[in-house]
C-alpha cells in the first residue's frame, strides 16, 4: 500500500491551530491517529453526521462556510458536497480504500 502524506500541503491558520471536521463514523480512527500529533500543535476535531439539518451536521457547517484545514468524509459524502460546491473538488484525497464483503455458509 502506497504511504500517502495528507498533511504536506496544509497550512493552519496563524495560531497554528489544525482544524478538523469529522463524522462520526471516522471519529475514532482520527482521535486514535492524532494521539501522535497532540504535542505538536493544537488540533481541535469537531464532529458532525455527514447529512442532515443539524446545528453541526457536516452540511450546516460547510453551508455556514465554517474553515476547516483537513475534512474527513466518506467517497459519497464528498461528492454530494462538492455536486453542491460546498468542498472544492482538486482538494480530494482518498486515504482508504475499503471493499467489504461478507460470505454465507450455504446449508446443506
Amino acid at each position: 500500500m502506497k504511504k500517502i502524506d495528507i498533511t504536506s500541503n496544509i497550512k493552519p491558520k496563524k495560531n497554528n491551530d489544525l482544524n478538523i471536521l469529522t463524522s462520526g463514523a471516522f471519529a475514532a480512527p482520527l482521535l486514535e491517529i492524532l494521539k501522535s500529533y497532540k504535542n505538536n500543535k493544537s488540533i481541535k476535531v469537531y464532529f458532525g453526521s455527514s447529512f442532515g439539518d443539524a446545528k453541526n451536521s457536516v452540511p450546516t457547517r460547510l453551508k455556514q462556510e465554517q474553515v476547516f484545514d483537513i475534512i474527513c468524509l466518506s467517497a459519497d459524502a464528498y461528492n454530494q458536497f462538492n455536486k453542491k460546491r460546498l468542498i472544492k473538488n482538486y482538494t480530494k484525497v482518498d486515504i482508504v480504500d475499503s471493499e467489504i464483503a461478507f460470505a454465507v455458509k450455504k446449508k446443506k
